[in-house]
Formats: C-alpha cells, structure tokens, sequence
C-alpha cells in the first residue's frame, strides 16, 4: 500500500499491523479506532485525518504530514514523529507519550487538549528557554470528528 492514494477513505476500525503505507495519501481519512501498531507511515500525508482512539504503537511517522489532524485519545507508545509536521494536529488524553515528546509536539505547533492554550503548567519544564506557541482555537480540534 505503499505510495497509496487514500483521500478521504473511511478505515475506521481498520487492522492495518505492520503496514507499509509509506507516501501514502490518507489527508481526510477517518481512521477512528484503527490498528496501525508498527506501521510504516514514513512520509505519509494524514493532514486532516481523523485519528480517534487509533493505535499507533511503534509506528514510524517519520516526515508524516498531520497537519490538522485529529489524535484524541491514541496510542503513541514508541511512535516516531521525527520530522512529522503536526502543526495544528490535535492530542489529548494520549496513552504512551512522554513529557518530552509532548513538550516537543507543542514546540512544532501540536495542540494539546488537556493542556489549555498558553498554559504549560502540565508539561515538565525542560533545560531550554519556555516556549509558549500561539495556538489557534480549540475548535480545529473537532474538524476531524465532525468528518467521522
């Protein structure tokens, strides 16, 4: 399935284990309840994907594009987001993310339900400066769930 073309595809509750999707096109899909666990998503582009509750454990999406997607409440034990563009992707209430994971998408622009816009109270302070992102209304976050 690499290279696929997956636009706007429901694969809601989807067995997609160890799947080769790199450069896959899902932007718009609805993934909800799916399982990617150590899937290869390298380059894929889930920009305004619904990711509900989707297992993520050990995938690799490194240099995904999630601009805009919807991650409540997946599992993100071991995912690789290096490179990934997770500017406006939503998360919260996340199993398997570290705080310096967390810290790390907020830098890059991800949007953190359980941690309110501007607030960082909940995300461990780290050696670098504080980064406070500007954050765009909470609402982006329920796009992907009103697609579902």
């Amino acid at each position: 399935m690499s290279s696929a073309n997956l636009t706007d595809t429901n694969l809601s509750n989807a067995y997609l284990i160890c799947a080769n999707l790199t450069n896959a096109n899902l932007s718009g899909a609805n993934l909800t309840d799916s399982y990617l666990n150590g899937a290869n998503l390298t380059d894929a582009n889930l920009s305004n994907a619904n990711l509900i509750g989707v297992y993520l454990i050990r995938a690799n999406l490194t240099g995904a594009n999630l601009k805009s997607a919807n991650l409540t409440g997946a599992n993100l034990t071991g995912a690789d987001f290096n490179s990934a563009n997770v500017e406006n992707a939503c998360f919260g209430s996340n199993s398997g993310i570290s705080e310096s994971l967390k810290n790390d998408l907020i830098a890059r622009g991800a949007i953190f339900e359980d941690s309110p816009a501007g607030d960082l109270s909940e995300v461990s302070a780290s050696s670098s400066p504080k980064i406070t992102p500007i954050l765009p209304e909470k609402t982006n976050c329920r796009k992907a769930e009103q697609k579902a």
